[in-house]
């Protein structure tokens, strides 16, 4: 009984690790674009935006069932792409997160709140095509483990 035990332990970490591998090389993987932007309301201290995000799977792999749904992503953070300035964080909660291989996946009304002053800072993001102005950062958990994807390649 000790043996399977132990032999099904070293089996199920085996398995672990080797998924988390095939996880971290989707993740690489993945491009984020706004897809969407809606101005919610304009105060003296604070602007209220909702946005829509695409997310692709450029792999081969599908991302979900490959991870058994335990991806989520807790956070959107939004920088100046041209001096790394932080803008805004959203704080989201996205449970079993699937994109299917060569396949998109939308978050809808994902609200945002930027600092005004942040925005008066930062005005040249607006000048040209926002999402290259713009860098998004997402932070992922799988197994426990939290990675950040840096999108700093678009999709178009």
């Amino acid at each position: 009984m000790k043996k399977i035990l132990i032999g099904s332990a070293i089996a199920l970490t085996t398995f672990t690790v080797n998924k988390a591998k095939k996880t971290k090389q989707i993740i690489n993987s993945l491009k984020v674009k706004i897809t969407k932007l809606r101005v919610g309301s304009l105060a003296l201290s604070m602007i209220k935006l909702s946005l829509d995000l695409t997310i692709t799977n450029e792999s081969s792999h599908d991302l979900g069932l490959t991870t058994f749904k335990l991806l989520k992503i807790k956070e959107i953070r939004f920088f100046n792409r041209k001096n790394n300035q932080f803008l805004a964080t959203a704080f989201v909660d996205v449970h079993d997160l699937k994109i299917n291989a060569n396949d998109s996946l939308t978050l809808y009304n994902i609200p945002v709140e930027l600092e005004t002053k942040n925005v008066f800072e930062n005005l040249s993001i607006f000048k040209g095509d926002l999402q290259e102005n713009i860098k998004i950062v997402l932070i992922l958990d799988t197994m426990g483990k939290q990675y950040e994807l840096n999108t700093e390649n678009f999709i178009s």
